[in-house]
């Protein structure tokens, strides 16, 4: 009798090209896996210049559409601001506070203002202005512009 083993025919274990199959498998997959979340960690900030910029406009419309519609003497700078109208043609380049102190980040920003009279529109009778604000952010984040609008009735 011979106490040489013989391999079965049902042996346990992996194969080269089973193992090699299996390495290029997982390897694509966690190559593809990790591109994705690649992609979405570049991509996470990219919603920030667009908040601020929408957080700004709502800022600067609701400043606005505070003040009074009947014109007012006060004209000049925007802390003597006091009616509606005084706003249209503001424009600014770094987002200031109504004192004129500049806000960190928003250095780069650009606030366009428009107050139109709608002579056809009137709610119950009074008049009413469009207040458009257009805030512009920074070319180095693309530049976009986004408005909001509000109205003002004489009321």
């Amino acid at each position: 009798m011979s106490t040489e083993r013989r391999p079965s025919r049902r042996s346990r274990g992996l194969t080269l090209i089973e193992l090699a199959l299996f390495i290029v498998i997982v390897g694509a997959g966690t190559a593809g896996v990790l591109s994705v979340l690649n992609y979405a960690v570049s991509h996470s900030a990219d919603p920030f210049p667009v908040k601020q910029a929408l957080s700004v406009a709502e800022a600067m419309l609701d400043e606005i559409l505070a003040k009074s519609y009947t014109p007012l003497p006060g004209t000049g700078s925007r802390s003597a601001f006091d009616d509606v109208g005084d706003y249209n043609g503001f424009t600014m380049t770094g987002v200031t506070t109504i004192g004129g102190s500049a806000l960190a980040g928003l250095s780069n920003y650009r606030v366009d203002v428009a107050v139109t009279p709608i002579g056809a529109l009137t709610l119950n009778g009074a008049q009413v202005r469009l207040v458009t604000v257009t805030v512009t952010t920074p070319p180095a984040v693309g530049g976009q512009a986004y408005q909001l609008s509000g109205y003002r009735a004489n009321y």
